[in-house]
């Protein structure tokens, strides 16, 4: 008693985004829309050699009216870099909105890269990884920076740290703002 359709969709968008979007929906006792995907950005587009950077992101949003929720989330993936290959981009992003007879119904977040670190997130909350860099320049230097944004209907929070390590020997200096 349950059909489902989908559809797939290639593009290049501006000659420096591709990607591939997979679209479904589920119908017959209950309603169910979905979106799967992969996009690729480059910069510059077109090349042989190394980019500047590339954000590589993968993509899965759902609406399922009977359940009442609306979920998409978003996630770098370890193919992204920015200036070299070993400067590493990470982190996430979701939106979830609840309403109709779900229990959780005018409850929302929209997050970038999680929560703040006290924040005591509700079970029903996606968990959604620091937007970040991870660079280890050379065998002695290294640079990490994450940030977060997340909005719930009582909360506004944003964040960021950013730590730079040196090590040589016994010999090792640090900063973290």
């Amino acid at each position: 008693g349950q059909y489902f359709l989908t559809a797939g969709l290639k593009f290049t968008s501006f000659e420096t985004i591709t990607g591939f979007l997979l679209a479904t929906v589920s119908f017959g006792k209950e309603l169910e829309l979905g979106l799967l995907g992969i996009g690729d950005l480059s910069v510059p587009p077109k090349i042989d050699t190394d980019c500047i950077a590339r954000a590589q992101l993968a993509v899965k949003a759902a609406l399922k009216p009977s359940e009442g929720i609306f979920s998409a989330e978003a996630q770098l993936t370890n193919e992204s870099y920015i200036l070299a290959k070993s400067c590493k981009l990470k982190g996430g992003f979701a939106a979830y909105l609840w309403f109709g007879d779900n229990k959780y119904s005018g409850d929302f977040v929209v997050t970038l890269g999680g929560y703040h670190p006290l924040y005591k997130k509700p079970d029903h909350y996606p968990v959604v990884p620091r937007l970040g860099i991870n660079w280890q320049i050379d065998k002695n230097l290294s640079i990490i920076g994450e940030l977060y944004f997340a909005i719930t209907p009582s909360t506004l929070m944003a964040g960021g740290r950013l730590n730079a390590t040196y090590s040589l020997g016994d010999l090792k200096a640090w900063f973290i703002a």
